[in-house]
């Protein structure tokens, strides 16, 4: 029968590593993926010597396969040549007996070719998900220059938890930026803010009443949405032609500050529209 309900009771045992392994990269892509580690961490490969890397505990999905690196292993690169350079990779390999349909894993290095120019990458070959009994998948490369090998370079694609990418694509409704002594909304332009994936979109214009301060024009009420730092978002003129920089503070303050020739004029229309990233590093 060519169709299974695999996550249904069948009676006997009947849910394969095939099954889960097809899920998961239905889900999470095919190829090598790096899973954050419970820290909130993506570990990386380092050099322990000129022939020795360490591979730290990690998780990764091979085609879908979910494999566990537990407790740090080493892996064995051969020694360089003076005047040569090369280009290894350290791998996962996954192998499957065609008798008994065990399957396995282990970290290997697969050697490149040396050359006096450009090192090129070797190539690896396999797919759990197509049928290979044997597939290698590089999870990092070691650029060896002469006899002196380079910190490796991570290879994998990274998938933080499902619940950090919901939170990054999170949309909110439209809601008011709550202004500061001395500032109204100009006319029906009602200052708003919305978070949209990663960005903040702030849209409509203030006007400028006694006892105004350019400092402190209004705040983003959404705390999550502000910066970690002060960002230029952008430059605003007034009606009256007047032009400034405009700023969103750590602290959700929208300010004028910088260059700029608004001067003390009452009256004054300050358009705010802009879009920033909250949280940068």
């Amino acid at each position: 029968m060519a169709m299974e309900l695999v996550t249904g009771k069948a009676g006997v045992p009947h849910i394969s590593s095939e099954d889960i392994g097809a899920y998961q990269a239905a889900v999470s892509g095919t190829g090598v993926i790096q899973l954050q580690n419970y820290n909130g961490t993506f570990p990386e490969v380092t050099l322990q010597n000129a022939n020795k890397v360490v591979v730290p505990p990690m998780m990764l999905l091979l085609d879908g396969r979910f494999v566990r690196i537990t407790a740090a292993e080493t892996v064995t690169i051969q020694s360089g040549s003076s005047g040569y350079k090369r280009r290894d990779l350290i791998c996962v390999r996954y192998s499957r007996d065609s008798n008994s349909g065990v399957e396995s894993v282990t970290l290997t290095a697969v050697r490149g070719t040396s050359t006096s120019g450009t090192p090129s990458t070797p190539s690896v070959s396999g797919s759990i998900i197509r049928g290979s009994s044997v597939a290698t998948y590089p999870i990092a490369s070691v650029d060896i220059d002469g006899i002196t090998p380079k910190q490796p370079v991570m290879m994998t694609q990274q998938l933080p938890p499902v619940g950090t990418v919901a939170a990054k694509i999170a949309t909110t409704e439209w809601q008011p930026i709550t202004l500061s002594t001395g500032w109204a909304a100009a006319l029906n332009h009602t200052p708003m803010w919305k978070k949209s994936g990663d960005l903040v979109i702030v849209m409509g214009a203030v006007e400028r009443k006694y006892g105004a301060f350019m400092g402190k024009i209004g705040t983003i009420t959404g705390s999550e949405c502000w910066p970690s730092r002060t960002q230029l978002v952008g430059a605003s003129v007034t009606n009256n032609g007047s032009y400034a920089e405009i700023y969103v503070e750590s602290d959700g303050n929208i300010s004028v500050n910088g260059y700029n020739t608004f001067g003390d004029n009452l009256g004054m229309f300050v358009p705010l529209s802009c879009v920033y990233v909250p949280r940068i590093d």
